[in-house]
């Protein structure tokens, strides 16, 4: 049972990824433009298998699909159905406790959370980079931009605030503290951005120039509103000429979440 209805939960979760027609072309188009003939290629979280599959598809020689999930069966399954099989090895469990017959030369990964980083991405990839690469290997992503927009978010804020008013006359107070300090993967419109969304770090992968970085932001307000908080996503440069967003002005953005912090009510003017 408990099997089951983790691979049910996936399957949920990939079947939007791989519905996502703006998100299949992006990988697509970045894996043609960086696959060389002959390459070796790690997925990593692999999930349907599909990155890999298209990596195959643009010339590489061989995948390996890593997964910790019970889905990488249905990975399996996949690979078999479209003649991969025997080009594929599929491997259960976590990328820093496994390891490969021979160094990848390409790692391409879509562990994106709504904000970019997620997932202890930047920890997989660094292990990946130290054990499971070759020195120049290729990364897709190659950097990822997170983005930051005053937004309103008046059902966000509300969720937050459920906690104000106590529970059966309880005092919920640290509950509502609690939220005040953590981000909500939140859909945001277009219409919800009172100023056009500005990047506040870029993260150069797997090992960023600083760690610790940090950014100072001025907006300028296209009309007034409240401000609920900042609405947080980013922008994954997938090869050179490849750009994938989440970002909700974006012609081209990808089916996926967003992350809502918090800030305080603050009613804002034009400019």
């Amino acid at each position: 049972m408990g099997g089951n209805f983790r691979l049910a939960t996936r399957l949920i979760e990939h079947q939007r990824y791989v519905a996502d027609h703006a998100r299949v072309k992006a990988y697509q188009q970045a894996l043609v433009e960086q696959i060389h003939p002959g390459d070796v290629v790690l997925d990593l979280g692999c999930g349907t298998g599909i990155l890999g599959l298209l990596a195959l598809r643009a010339g590489a020689r061989h995948v390996y699909a890593v997964d910790e999930g019970p889905i990488l069966q249905l990975a399996q399954a996949i690979a078999q159905d479209n003649g991969y099989a025997d080009r594929v090895t599929h491997i259960r469990g976590r990328s820093d406790n496994i390891a490969l017959p021979q160094p990848a030369n390409v790692l391409v990964t879509d562990q994106m959370a709504p904000f970019g980083l997620g997932a202890g991405l930047l920890r997989y990839l660094r292990d990946a980079a130290t054990r499971l690469l070759t020195p120049n290997a290729r990364l897709i992503p190659q950097s990822l931009s997170l983005c930051l927009a005053p937004a309103q978010a008046p059902e966000a804020h509300d969720r937050i605030n459920t906690f104000a008013a106590g529970v059966a006359s309880l005092d919920f107070s640290a509950g509502l503290r609690s939220m005040q300090n953590m981000g909500q993967n939140t859909r945001f419109s277009a219409a919800a951005l009172l100023a056009p969304p500005q990047v506040a770090i870029t993260t150069v992968l797997p090992h960023p120039r600083d760690s610790h970085q940090h950014a100072h932001l001025r907006f300028c307000m296209t009309r007034a509103g409240v401000v609920h908080g900042l609405m947080g996503c980013f922008r994954a440069q997938l090869s050179n000429t490849v750009m994938m967003t989440n970002t909700p002005c974006h012609r081209h953005a990808i089916d996926r979440d967003q992350l809502f912090l918090p800030t305080g009510l603050m009613q804002l003017a034009a400019g």
